[in-house]
């Protein structure tokens, strides 16, 4: 399967109890993180937690535009696949 580069619109939504990232039915995606947005901790946490989704390397994965909004633009090298499921951490 040839690798990709995928730009993804996230809503996301810090502060949340658990971490999630689902995709929604227009294309764009929503993003849980327990982190709050002080300091870019929700912006790190969002990063790592779409890295973890598609299996790829946190280095692979960049925030193109949106860094004081809750709408991002995130741009993930080397993704295999785009599937419409929830990721989720596991973690509590």
């Amino acid at each position: 399967m040839p690798v990709k580069t995928l730009t993804l619109k996230i809503k996301v939504k810090p502060g949340a109890k658990t971490e999630s990232l689902v995709a929604a039915e227009d294309g764009t995606w929503v993003a849980s993180v327990k982190a709050q947005p002080v300091d870019g901790k929700a912006n790190t946490a969002l990063l790592a937690l779409v890295a973890r989704h598609f299996a790829v390397a946190r280095s692979a994965v960049q925030l193109k535009s949106g860094a004081g909004s809750r709408f991002k633009l995130i741009q993930v090298h080397g993704a295999e696949d785009v599937g419409t499921e929830t990721a989720s951490t596991g973690r509590r």
